[in-house]
């Protein structure tokens, strides 16, 4: 027998009549038909889904080891789990549910009957047959055990219990459990002895004290702690200090009544000199030199054991030194943050700059803390650090700080910048001192530096840039920005094309045309003659007109701009004269022709001379002057449709006035009906056409006749049918004039005039049905023909061109 996956053939085993056992092919994901087949692989009538899928792999567990307890979790981490049908396998035979978070992450419940103290492989299966490619281990640990505890009867506050017991382990979650609600961290001393300083108590009682070595599973064993009498709140400040010593260390929260006057401050081992007080609850004592950091036990030890108080524990540190500050001079209003390097720096240090008052330090690391510079009168102060506020890092070079009068801006020039073009930006305002970097930021993003020319201005280079709006901002230390911000506008490169005339009177007073392609993407727009500002006209994108001031007789630099700013690169010149008569234009005739060029028209103007015509921006051609005020000028060839403007020029001297010329594109023709006629006289044909020119007379041609058509809308034509048109074919254009620029063809057909002679039956019953055959002249085959009884229609079927 045979086992079929998909088409494929393995070989099975058969196990019994009713059962056999076959080995999976390989096969890409998915699920695919299964069947069995004899072995002349004649299959079985019925079969079944297989589903094949990735094997499952663990990458790892969470956690890797604790003790077995009631709903203790692990999350098995790993790839290709596509299902919810999956179980974790703990050792050879523990199989558990998993549930299924996501296709990477598992959770399984541990057995609790794994045994304490072993290593086992964790499995992922689906089916109890196929498992995952890879296994990772989870150690079973064993419970830890409470022997006894020393001692067990206590009555101060912060006393140090110690609890002897088996299988203590070195973790972060090694605790104890206080009672029934507090969990508190145990300090590992072996895996026999631990201890712990207890806690500040509101009762006395009994306590039951157990044990865990993550947090979760307790010893099943357990000590008992009997406080007798109600301890105190002991609060010890500051709690760490350097190895050097000297740190003043104030303990609050006692009582004259329970302290030893004959008592000596222990710290560690050690015995301090006797303690003062400072009120009637807490006493002030210095802190001894010691050879190592770490942490120690401060008690003080009375004249009898029964009055030793524990006061806490505190932390020797080596001293914090700084190495260098960045920056290192801020405003005198402070709330500069400085950025401080060097060693031994604790969580919660504090700054100082100079003999001001210590502010908390933010940590970033034992190397590198951040202090906000306070407000202080300009001068320079030395910046330290300490975990306290005392204690002081020594002072070390490169640790001054210098406070100054705070920079001002007041101006920028240029405002305006022209995209493309890297342009100095001159920053003019007080206090720029030349001892400290200086930086421009353009926007969020752009930095660089800026150069000092003296106490009162600063130049920044702006770089190359698409049009906006930008901010501008100084800083003088890389952090303090001076405010306001100042913003600037990047505009659009461009060229002006043309400017006409070049010349005009000292009088001023003439009307100079401009020709671009961006005026309207700014705002406003001036032009300079000379040093001389006058507004400019923006009439459209390309056209721009501006009046030329007086100004004495010679030649100036024509430039664009915007505000107080050029921004069109290059310069025209522009020519003053005494009395110039200009050439101008009055009219031409026609104002259209083709885009062929080589046609001809009139212009009527004053003071012609030796003239050129300019047909927009083509190449200029030579007139035909006929007198003072008439020339004829051939149009040029044009490879665009469309109006442009016309001029004439003299002496290179363009015309004051510019007159529009049309180079008409060709009519198209977009549609049109009917496409089918029945010989008739008073059909029209309809025609969608663009570029039609209604305000002229649109000529149709059909075949060979000319007919003149009627406009209905800006788009459409309506031509009449040339009267006894004979049936055929006839191709369709449309002519502004009948001689040139016809559009392109288009077909209509024109069909016979269909004549009935009989038809039989003639009569027939009410409700229809009855089959007819008509005879006649003239009817078309390979088209739609009706009937119409009375006002009704119905389709025809042709038979021949005289029966249907």
């Amino acid at each position: 027998m045979r086992c079929v996956f998909d088409g494929q053939s393995v070989e099975a085993t058969t196990i019994s009549a009713k059962e056999m056992r076959c080995v999976s092919p390989r096969h890409e994901s998915g699920v695919v038909s299964f069947e069995v087949a004899d072995p002349t692989m004649q299959l079985s009538r019925s079969g079944t889904l297989f589903m094949f899928q990735e094997r499952m792999e663990i990458v790892s567990i969470t956690p890797t080891r604790a003790t077995p307890s009631d709903g203790l979790l692990i999350t098995v981490n790993g790839n290709g789990f596509s299902s919810n049908n999956y179980s974790c396998i703990f050792g050879s035979d523990q199989t558990v549910p998993a549930t299924t978070i996501s296709s990477s992450v598992l959770v399984c419940e541990v057995p609790k009957s794994l045994l304490g103290g072993v290593s086992v492989p964790v499995k992922i299966t689906s089916n109890e047959v196929d498992y995952s490619r890879s296994s990772v281990y989870f150690l079973s640990e064993v419970l830890p055990e409470v022997f006894r505890m020393e001692p067990n009867r206590v009555h101060l506050n912060n006393a140090v219990i110690t609890i002897h017991g088996a299988n203590f382990r070195e973790r972060d979650l090694f605790q104890y459990n206080f009672g029934a609600a507090i969990q508190l961290p145990l300090n590992f001393v072996s895996p026999v002895l631990a201890t712990f300083v207890l806690p500040l108590m509101t009762d006395t009682g009994n306590y039951t004290i157990r044990v865990s070595n993550d947090g979760f599973a307790w010893s099943e064993s357990s000590a008992r702690l009997e406080i007798y009498r109600q301890t105190f709140f002991i609060q010890m400040h500051p709690s760490r200090g350097p190895v050097s010593g000297g740190t003043l260390i104030t303990v609050s929260g006692l009582n004259r009544d329970l302290v030893d006057p004959a008592g000596i401050v222990y710290i560690g081992d050690d015995p301090t000199s006797r303690y003062d007080w400072s009120g009637d609850q807490a006493i002030v004592f210095s802190s001894v030199e010691v050879a190592t950091p770490g942490r120690v036990l401060i008690k003080l030890k009375g004249s009898t054991p029964d009055r030793d108080l524990i006061l806490g524990y505190f932390l020797y540190h080596l001293r914090a030194t700084v190495i260098a500050i960045e920056p290192t001079v801020g405003v005198s209003a402070g709330g500069t943050v400085v950025r401080v390097q060097g060693r031994n720096f604790l969580d919660g240090s504090f700054c100082r700059f100079g003999l001001g008052e210590p502010t908390s330090a933010t940590f970033q690391s034992p190397t590198l803390v951040l202090c906000d510079s306070p407000r202080r009168e300009p001068g320079y102060s030395v910046v330290s650090i300490s975990s306290t506020e005392r204690d002081l890092s020594a002072e070390s070079q490169g640790t001054d700080f210098l406070h100054v009068e705070p920079p001002t801006i007041r101006d920028m020039i240029p405002r305006v910048l022209v995209a493309g073009d890297s342009r100095v930006i001159t920053v003019q305002g007080a206090n720029f001192l030349d001892y400290v970097p200086w930086t421009c930021n353009v926007g969020v993003f752009t930095q660089m530096p800026a150069k000092r020319v003296d106490s009162q201005s600063l130049l920044c280079v702006v770089p190359v840039r698409e049009p906006s709006n930008f901010t501008l901002q100084i800083t003088f230390n890389d952090i303090d920005r001076l405010h306001p911000p100042y913003s600037f506008e990047v505009v659009p490169l461009f060229d002006v094309h043309a400017v006409s005339p070049v010349v005009g009177n000292v009088q001023g007073g003439d009307i100079i045309r401009l020709t671009s392609h961006a005026f309207t993407e700014f705002g406003a727009l001036y032009c300079w003659f000379g040093s001389l500002k006058v507004d400019m006209d923006v009439h459209n994108a390309t056209s721009a007109t501006c009046i030329s001031p007086p100004h004495p007789a010679g030649s100036v630099d024509l430039q664009v701009g915007t505000g107080d700013t050029t921004i069109v690169p290059g310069r025209w010149t522009f020519v003053y004269k005494h009395n110039y008569d200009f050439v101008s234009v009055t009219s031409i005739l026609p104002t259209y022709g083709t885009m062929e060029g080589g046609e001809y028209i009139t212009v009527v103007g004053r003071n012609f001379g030796p003239l050129w015509c300019h047909f927009g921006n083509s190449q200029k051609l030579h007139a035909t002057v006929l007198s003072t005020t008439l020339a004829v000028c051939h149009t040029p060839k044009h490879v665009r449709g469309g109006e442009v403007a016309f001029e004439v020029s003299r002496e290179s001297y363009t015309s004051t006035e510019e007159r529009r010329f049309v180079f008409e594109v060709h009519p198209q023709i977009l549609a049109l009906e009917p496409t089918i006629i029945s010989k008739s006289t008073d059909l029209h044909l309809s025609l969608k056409v663009e570029n039609l020119r209604c305000k002229d007379v649109s000529i149709c041609k059909i075949g060979i006749h000319l007919i003149e058509g009627a406009c209905q809308g800006s788009n459409y034509l309506q031509c009449p049918l040339p009267r006894n048109l004979s049936h055929g074919n006839y191709t369709v254009s449309v002519s502004r004039d009948g001689v040139r620029s016809f559009s392109n063809e288009m077909h209509i057909e024109v069909l016979p005039t269909m004549h009935a002679l009989a038809i039989h039956p003639a009569s027939g019953p009410s409700d229809g049905g009855t089959h007819c055959t008509l005879t006649g002249i003239d009817i078309p085959s390979g088209h739609w023909v009706w009937c119409a009884f009375g006002t009704q229609l119905v389709p025809a079927l042709t038979v021949t061109s005289t029966s249907l």
